[in-house]
């Protein structure tokens, strides 16, 4: 079974996301002792990536966000993340956002295990050392974070790739059903929507064990 990292990154005004997807490659090598596969919408030829897919990005998406001591509108090119799927070179894929850094080997054990499917949910806190679990909407179904997700080419994780791409195309209509804001439109949102549906509306549980995301 290969395995592999997959990380999408296509700049911004504000932020040269290909700049972070560099550094978190070669985190992801040195620490997981995993290939990394870049997907991008510029041919580029960077030595950190073991392949370059190139596609288009889609539309543009944007959100508000504290720069410097300001809070600014900022162009958000993650709307490719539903694709993942069917583009990973990968039978066994960590999908990581590209500034998320990976300092430690903790991913090892969750990229050796045997699940088809898994996204992060539990955020740490270091300010305070607390760790929490956050909801969505009014119907405060788990809010899962696809800064990371694990998958297996399986049957389980097309299904939930697919909803996820579903509810992005009718996001507006999910956003009244779930109760929460109609932009941006998040992956985020689109995953843990999916999850509920796919394990049993809330009856399994599709998260990452004994892993926490550092909320920086």
């Amino acid at each position: 079974m290969s395995k592999g990292a997959v990380i999408i990154a296509n700049n911004a005004d504000q932020i040269e996301y290909l700049r972070l997807a560099r550094v978190s490659a070669r985190l992801i090598t040195k620490n997981l002792g995993l290939p990394v596969t870049l997907i991008t919408e510029t041919a580029c030829d960077y030595t950190e990536f073991d392949k370059i897919i190139i596609v288009d990005k889609k539309f543009n998406n944007s959100r508000v966000t504290l720069m410097g001591n300001q809070h600014q509108r900022m162009s958000w090119f993650n709307l490719n993340r539903t694709d993942v799927y069917d583009l990973t070179p990968y039978d066994r894929t960590l999908l990581i956002d590209a500034d998320m850094f990976v300092f430690t080997d903790a991913l090892k054990t969750h990229m050796a295990a045997d699940f088809d499917f898994a996204i992060a949910k539990t955020i740490h806190e270091p300010n305070n050392a607390s760790l929490h679990n956050d909801t969505i909407g009014t119907t405060q179904i788990p809010h899962l974070w696809a800064t990371v997700v694990i998958f297996n080419k399986s049957q389980l994780a097309a299904d939930i790739f697919k909803m996820s791409q579903h509810i992005i195309k009718h996001y507006k209509t999910y956003a009244k059903i779930y109760d929460f804001e109609a932009r941006p439109i998040r992956n985020d949102y689109a995953f843990s929507i999916a999850c509920h549906l796919l394990a049993g509306y809330g009856t399994g549980d599709l998260s990452l064990r004994n892993y926490n995301l550092t909320n920086v």
